[in-house]
């Protein structure tokens, strides 16, 4: 969506969110994480007023990390990347279950190394700043992570150093965490981590510590995961809720069939906090919400539900209701979903595409077998609307950009 959330492009030696530059002198910023830091843009033209810059990675801070390392960051927020040397990268971000998940990138991102490791904590710490214990990583496994993420990380090696790939932004005194739709985030950094990256996303609550995160699955469903007790206190239980009615997004009626008394729950326009007649102390918290896209702008709220949390993704289309969103893979190929005839609408057909020059993320010319006459698919800078020379009224809609 190039107003609602902020475009943010590279172009030569600045930085641009729509029609506003700045240059790379005063620290490019990489736009990738969500909404406005406050009190964080002091060097940015506008200071505090861009608000939504991309909807799936939540914040916005200054970042460290290429695109082909934020990438392998998955979608999960905080990440950060322990360094050794030039082209040694180790990606680190939180599990579920409160242990810390490290990716191996030896080499260089991209270039086999399928090493992982687990780290549990030794101290009381809070995200990913702690003191860890990671089996098999480095001698001794000892993993030091600071407040200011200090570059001497482990005692084991002297060329070190961290860089900070998405952080959680750390919201005023009296204001919770910024939702990604503007305006502020009702959840916790625990609940919001339940999320998994999806929205939008609510926390269904019952008093103080009774939650259940709900989301929306890419077949129409919703899904609710429990956590009753409390976050990570060990509840599994989870239901799927279908649509009684025509609403958008969470907004409906649904049908959760062994969810409280008779499964109905309605999530209003407003997320009003009477979700189920079943009990008296129900309430919603707001963890995050898509924007309301500009007219004729970017992608709708079903094409942008469809790029799976995937950062950047675009959609190539033909005429009015056909669809086709487009993302990049892990192995530096690019993966194209089809919705022909309109989203959700059955097409189940994927293409895998493989660059044929040096471009960066989705920009370059891609060779994606079996996708249009030739197929050959050309993604410029701008994301100019002809992609392919195979037929005359193909356009582009981009749904999220770093």
């Amino acid at each position: 969506m190039v107003s609602a959330l902020g475009l943010a492009v590279a172009m030569g030696q600045k930085t641009c969110i729509d029609s506003t530059c700045i240059s790379e002198e005063s620290t490019l910023l990489q736009l990738q994480n969500g909404v406005y830091d406050h009190g964080r843009t002091s060097n940015v033209p506008g200071g505090d007023g861009f608000g939504l810059l991309s909807p799936k990675d939540r914040y916005y801070r200054e970042n460290q990390c290429s695109p082909e390392v934020l990438q392998k960051c998955q979608g999960n927020v905080p990440c950060i990347d322990l360094r050794q040397g030039e082209n040694h990268h180790h990606l680190m971000w939180l599990n579920a279950d409160g242990t810390a998940h490290v990716d191996a990138e030896a080499g260089g991102i991209g270039a086999g190394d399928s090493r992982t490791w687990t780290c549990h904590r030794t101290g009381n710490g809070v995200g990913l700043v702690d003191v860890w214990n990671c089996p098999g990583f480095y001698a001794g496994g000892a993993l030091t992570i600071t407040e200011d993420y200090a570059d001497d990380f482990t005692a084991a090696i002297a060329d070190d150093h961290i860089d900070v790939c998405a952080l959680e932004s750390e919201p005023a005194e009296d204001e919770g965490q910024l939702a990604v739709g503007g305006g502020p985030s009702q959840c916790s950094p625990e609940a919001l981590q339940k999320c998994q990256g999806n929205i939008p996303c609510i926390d269904l609550r019952q008093g103080e510590n009774h939650h259940h995160l709900m989301w929306l699955n890419a077949d129409g469903t919703a899904h609710v995961d429990a956590e009753a007790g409390g976050i990570g206190a060990g509840d599994s239980r989870t239901w799927t809720c279908h649509r009684t009615g025509n609403g958008v997004g969470l907004v409906d009626v649904w049908n959760c069939p062994g969810f409280y008394a008779s499964g109905a729950l309605t999530i209003t326009e407003d997320y009003a906090n009477d979700f189920t007649a079943a009990i008296a102390d129900d309430h919603i918290d707001v963890c995050a919400l898509e924007s309301e896209p500009a007219e004729d702008e970017g992608c709708s709220q079903e094409a942008l539900q469809k790029c799976q949390g995937n950062i950047p993704c675009i959609d190539l289309r033909q005429g009015e209701n056909h669809h086709h969103l487009m993302w990049l893979n892990a192995d530096g190929t690019a993966h194209v979903d089809a919705e022909a005839s309109g989203i959700g609408a059955g097409d189940s057909r994927t293409w895998t595409c493989h660059r044929t020059g040096n471009g960066v993320s989705l920009v370059d010319v891609w060779h994606c077998p079996g996708f249009y006459s030739g197929g050959a698919l050309t993604i410029t800078a701008n994301y100019a609307d002809d992609f392919t020379a195979a037929i005359a009224d193909d356009h582009i809609d981009v749904c999220a950009i770093e």
